[in-house]
């Protein structure tokens, strides 16, 4: 393989077909995406695994899968991988494989190959609409979105909540800013609601700036593999027409009360490792509440 940069990007955000939260147990395939060059063409290579496989294994079989490419080809090859922990064990033994640079961060074309990868990755299965009706014909569902990060600590829990009662929630261990979090919180709802237009609440002006800056901007604000997951989102939301907006926090914004509960309860569980049955119960009574405070105000 005559490719002198080639990005290696998975997934790393755990899809989940419950309705009610995301959670590890994921019944999907886990799924990684290389994207690498040969001479100036660019190739995508797709891999699936059980739903039960740790992504740190799905990441190292990816990159064994692209090794023994690159150990065919004339030329060493540039490789970024999409998941620090990985990441950082390659780097650390990186004497062992001759054929590749392992990068910390992906610069020049590696940039572009890492977002085509990333917009590969396959978005939760909804239901199927229309081919000839637009997105922006359909009436646009409510979602409220927040994050929640426990003061000194590491890791943020993010929840959107529709105006359906239908809970998403995720725990990302790693990230330290909550800005990113509430941001990432907008994208969880834009994934979980693939293709449908929505009108998103977020009590975050931050996460407002980050969906107005270019890339370039981005990268002074936030780590580079977070930038890139802003730029793919403001992208999902221009194609299906969904708008976000500012509310104050803590006003009495039903959406925006339920995605805090809902975050907060994604951050405590993880934190307190509490079980999968508990968690549930908790995002499906978040849910019912948004749904009986819609039935009181038809009923008033």
């Amino acid at each position: 393989m005559n490719s002198r940069s080639t990005p290696l990007s998975f997934a790393s955000n755990v899809r989940s077909t419950n309705t009610l939260h995301n959670t590890i147990c994921d019944a999907r395939p886990r799924t990684a995406v290389i994207v690498y060059r040969r001479g100036a063409t660019q190739h995508t290579e797709v891999l699936t695994r059980p739903s039960q496989t740790p992504v740190s294994v799905l990441a190292l079989d990816a990159f064994e899968w692209l090794y023994r490419r690159a150990a065919e080809g004339l030329s060493r090859t540039s490789v970024f991988i999409d998941h620090s922990g990985v990441r950082n064990e390659l780097i650390a033994v990186s004497g062992s494989f001759p054929c590749v640079r392992i990068v910390n961060l992906p610069t020049g074309v590696l940039q572009p190959m890492l977002i085509s990868a990333g917009e590969r990755l396959p978005e939760p299965v909804a239901p199927a609409v229309q081919p000839t009706v637009s997105p922006r014909k359909i009436a646009a569902l409510a979602v409220g979105t927040d994050a929640s990060k426990r003061y000194r600590h590491n890791g943020v829990g993010i929840g959107a909540v529709d105006a359906e009662g239908i809970v998403h929630t995720a725990w990302l261990p790693t990230i330290t800013d909550i800005n990113v979090g509430e941001v990432l919180a907008i994208a969880l709802a834009v994934n979980q609601h693939h293709g449908r237009r929505l009108s998103i609440v977020t009590d975050s002006r931050v996460a407002l700036k980050y969906l107005q800056l270019p890339l370039d901007d981005l990268y002074t604000h936030m780590d580079v593999i977070y930038a890139y997951r802003v730029v793919a989102l403001q992208r999902a939301l221009e194609r299906t027409g969904s708008q976000v907006r500012w509310v104050p926090g803590h006003s009495g914004h039903a959406l925006n009360e339920a995605a805090h509960r809902a975050a907060v309860a994604a951050r405590r569980n993880a934190e307190f490792d509490v079980s999968e049955d508990v968690a549930a119960q908790m995002y499906r009574s978040i849910g019912d509440d948004v749904l009986r405070r819609d039935q009181l105000l038809m009923a008033g």
